[in-house]
């Protein structure tokens, strides 16, 4: 699976995850179609991949939008 995990920092340092898409189905390195919650995950690793894409983008202060990809 490809799940990623949408965040957007600010330049207090606040990270918010925006959204979790499943992109799995691709052709090439283009999705084909993103599902919006994941059907195939459960809300318990919903909530772990959130937390990890926080932790991610405040390690990194990271400001902006952007993109943490699982695999």
């Amino acid at each position: 699976r490809r799940i990623e995990v949408q965040i957007i920092g600010d330049a207090r340092g606040s990270i918010w995850v925006a959204g979790v898409c499943d992109c799995t189905l691709r052709m090439g390195s283009r999705a084909v179609l993103a599902e919006s919650p994941s059907p195939a995950l459960p809300v318990a690793q919903e909530r772990f991949l959130r937390e990890a894409a926080l932790r991610i983008g405040k390690r990194l202060n990271y400001r902006g939008a952007g993109t943490v990809v699982f695999r």
